[in-house]
């Protein structure tokens, strides 16, 4: 991963990676993915905001009787590779010129994904053709958080939406919305001392691609720190994410992290079960880097009581 935050001393944002990993699949069982997106702040000074991303993941995809599998293939079972492409742009605007980067946010975009299949080997299988979505995303943002360099201060919420229409050449319609909240609660009288809280819930309809089961996954180190990334697929999710950090004997730079992340994800936006929840808990450190804009240096381990187990995670970012 390569992350530019300052770029051209414009505060725009270049960020490239590339992340392969393992499956069960015992033929070509690898997940390879590649990802680039930029972002340009206040375009020539004035309120406005642009950002573009794209990506290409390649995964094996095995089937049996319409079923996934994850683990051994029989012979006759098919397998086939999947490339699955997304790009994205996005205009939005602060509506309050004398504040900037603070105040009310306002944005749109258009949102073009595409799944299509090559055959590996073993049986044919007809369900899985290529096919492509396309959508209007929608950003409504109200931001009005103080970075102290080592701490941050202030709250931050919004909405992220996602529209696709057969009108625009998707082959489905579907919506996808996500609602955020964020606060950082600056301890009186003790210096660079945080609690931080972040809330998400995450509704869908529709199928953005038949083959797809689920509009989003929860687990890794940006939500369920304990659990694999995507260890809970579903179509609508809740994380909880709280966090207390402490500088080190005075010391601003370094500062312990004790946390606890709550979240699962739900067949359907009707379904959602605030008691059936996944949790972890766990401590860390981060490191603030001066010479640097916005990097954090992370180390995390997180206790899963469900199982026992321990995770951990390393990052140059907080998690939210």
């Amino acid at each position: 991963e390569l992350k530019i935050d300052n770029l051209a001393g414009l505060n725009q944002q270049l960020k490239l990676k590339y992340e392969t990993d393992n499956t069960e699949v015992p033929r070509d069982g690898k997940i390879n993915s590649y990802s680039a997106s930029y972002s340009y702040p206040r375009v020539l000074g004035s309120p406005w905001v642009l950002g573009a991303d794209a990506s290409r993941v390649y995964s094996p995809s095995p089937k049996q009787n319409g079923a996934t599998f994850d683990l051994l293939l029989d012979p006759l079972d098919s397998l086939y590779k999947k490339t699955a492409r997304t790009a994205s742009v996005q205009a939005s605007r602060w509506l309050n010129p004398l504040a900037p980067s603070h105040g009310w946010q306002l944005g749109s975009g258009l949102v073009w994904r595409n799944n299509s299949y090559d055959y590996v080997g073993g049986d044919q299988n007809p369900a899985l053709q290529d096919s492509h979505a396309v959508g209007v995303s929608l950003l409504v943002q109200y931001l009005d958080v103080r970075d102290f360099l080592f701490s941050r201060s202030g709250e931050e919420y919004g909405y992220n939406g996602e529209f696709g229409s057969r009108t625009l050449g998707s082959d489905t319609r579907y919506t996808r919305h996500e609602f955020f909240y964020r606060k950082f609660l600056l301890l009186d009288g003790r210096p660079h001392e945080n609690i931080d809280l972040q809330a998400r819930l995450g509704l869908s309809s529709g199928d953005i691609f038949s083959e797809e089961k689920s509009a989003y996954s929860v687990g890794g180190i940006r939500s369920l720190r304990g659990y694999p990334s995507g260890s809970f697929p579903g179509d609508s999710f809740v994380v909880l994410n709280v966090q207390y950090l402490r500088p080190f004997f005075g010391y601003y730079p370094l500062r312990g992290v004790l946390f606890l992340d709550v979240g699962n994800a739900y067949p359907s936006n009707s379904s959602i079960h605030l008691g059936n929840v996944k949790w972890d808990s766990g401590i860390g450190l981060r490191f603030r880097l001066k010479s640097f804009v916005k990097i954090d240096l992370r180390v995390d381990a997180a206790y899963v009581y469900e199982t026992g187990d321990w995770k951990y995670s390393f990052g140059t970012k907080e998690v939210f």
